[in-house]
């Protein structure tokens, strides 16, 4: 007889891994704007690109969601998200859009590119999942969190050049 694995706590929603990235308009070069997770009703800034993956990661670890297959070790207390709500208190999100995310929608032309990102796993130390560039309504799959940089990096190159060239997001 074959033994089965489960889990012991309870089944997350994907939503949980939805995240919105707003580009503000600012300096050349740098990735410099807002984060909006819909789940915890939190949106916060950031101004480097390291600071941006270190958020996402953050929340991606309070809500243990995706689950990553490499655990970070360290010798003292581990980095912890200060996220309004727990998983627990949250009603997750299905079809029905929070206010928060209709006004990123319907303001999407005001900053520099607007990005929804859905890392579906988070496996050999990186991100896989998919993201969509909002203004052009265009969708891409990536592999890395380093090729999600560089999708959102053309889509900011675009838009400052006011070109027409979204082959690579295609």
């Amino acid at each position: 007889m074959i033994g089965l694995y489960v889990r012991s706590s309870a089944l997350r929603p994907s939503s949980l891994s939805k995240v919105y990235v707003i580009f503000d308009k600012d300096e050349r070069d740098v990735f410099k704007g807002r984060i909006y997770h819909p789940a915890s009703g939190r949106q916060d800034s950031f101004s480097r690109v390291y600071e941006l993956l270190m958020k996402l990661e953050d929340i991606f670890d309070a809500y243990d969601f995706p689950q990553p297959t490499h655990i970070l070790r360290t010798f003292s207390n581990p980095r912890k998200a200060d996220l309004k709500k727990t998983a627990k208190e949250e009603k997750y999100i299905t079809e029905d859009l929070t206010e928060m995310e209709k006004e990123i929608l319907s303001n999407a032309n005001t900053g520099k590119a607007t990005f929804i990102i859905k890392v579906l796993f988070r496996q050999n130390a990186t991100w896989q999942g998919k993201i969509q560039w909002v203004e052009k309504n265009k969708t891409q799959n990536f592999r890395s969190d380093l090729e999600m940089l560089k999708l959102m990096d053309d889509a900011l190159k675009i838009s400052d050049n006011d070109e027409d060239d979204t082959a690579k997001w295609d």
